[in-house]
């Protein structure tokens, strides 16, 4: 999965839990900021289904509490895990 795709699925699975649509919510964080700022809690509600669909674990640290301000890095944060697996995968190793 690309930024853009991971990006999509967050904001999919946040409109599904308040019942509106994914373009209407992309559009409202847009004119918000270019990072689509959220309140964290919605990050965190939808957390572990991001991690099931794309089959990685975030870690709990700060630099992640970070992430989960924003749609942008909180996906940014999820690309950078798929692509430690996947490195790892081709190298063998496990990811850390």
């Amino acid at each position: 999965m690309d930024q853009r795709q991971v990006e999509d699925l967050i904001l999919e699975l946040i409109a599904d839990g308040q019942h509106r649509d994914a373009k209407h919510l992309r559009a409202e964080l847009e004119a918000l900021g270019e990072e689509l700022p959220i309140d964290s809690l919605f990050a965190v509600e939808v957390l572990a289904q991001v991690e099931d669909r794309c089959g990685v674990t975030l870690s709990t640290d700060p630099e992640r509490a970070a992430a989960m301000k924003s749609v942008k890095l909180f996906a940014a944060a999820i690309v950078a895990e798929l692509e430690k697996v996947q490195r790892a995968s081709a190298g063998g190793e496990m990811p850390a």
